[in-house]
């Protein structure tokens, strides 16, 4: 097998499981504005505009609302100090050369209108979501979804946030439990994300 055969199986893979927990949070675009700030929002659809453009074809309108989870999620992790390096960076440059030119451009863009340093690890996540773009990101399976819980003001969030960019998933929730919290009500916002998570396989809390 060569290397781009193996690379489109990660990529894959990295979708199967990134979209599907997309698909559970965002159902349509009124969703996607309720977990997207506008102006990521809008920067994310000028950049899905210049990649069809540059790449010649189109992208699947769930890979655009994958794209700017991801991009927020991107921006969240940067603005709390948290760097997450793409494992494969330099074999996916190697492999998809146009998607990272492309990435690449869009990186600049980002950078110029969020006043954000973004490493150039993340134009190989981008390069990820340009490079798979047929029904092949339709793919669904089930996996055990892992609500973490944790004391501190964005503890979980980040947590989950670099777990599942490292695992290239979408499976990790996150509850954050200041401590002056309510236990009563943490409890209650843990059940509501087990609610909405709820799969045949369970959950881990």
């Amino acid at each position: 097998m060569n290397l781009t055969y193996l690379l489109e199986m990660d990529i894959k893979h990295y979708f199967s499981q990134y979209m599907k927990g997309v698909d559970r949070r965002i159902r349509d675009r009124r969703d996607l504005e309720k977990m997207v700030a506008p102006d990521v929002l809008a920067l994310t659809e000028a950049l899905v505009v210049y990649a069809e453009k540059k790449l010649g074809r189109r992208l699947a309108e769930k890979v655009m609302y994958a794209l700017a989870m991801h991009i927020q999620t991107a921006i969240n992790r940067l603005r709390a100090g948290t760097i997450v390096s793409h494992p494969k960076l330099n074999e996916v440059r190697a492999a998809y050369k146009q998607e990272f030119a492309v990435a690449l451009d869009c990186l600049q863009l980002m950078e110029e209108k969020m006043h954000i340093d973004f490493p150039i690890d993340e134009a190989g996540f981008l390069t990820m979501f340009f490079a798979l773009h047929d029904d092949r990101t339709e793919e669904r399976e089930e996996r055990v979804a892992v609500v973490v819980v944790m004391h501190g003001n964005g503890v979980a969030s980040a947590m989950a946030d670099v777990v599942n960019q490292l695992l290239a998933a979408a499976s990790v929730y996150a509850v954050d439990m200041p401590l002056d919290a309510d236990p009563k009500r943490i409890y209650e916002q843990v059940k509501a994300v087990l609610q909405s998570i709820a799969s045949e396989k369970g959950a881990l809390v």
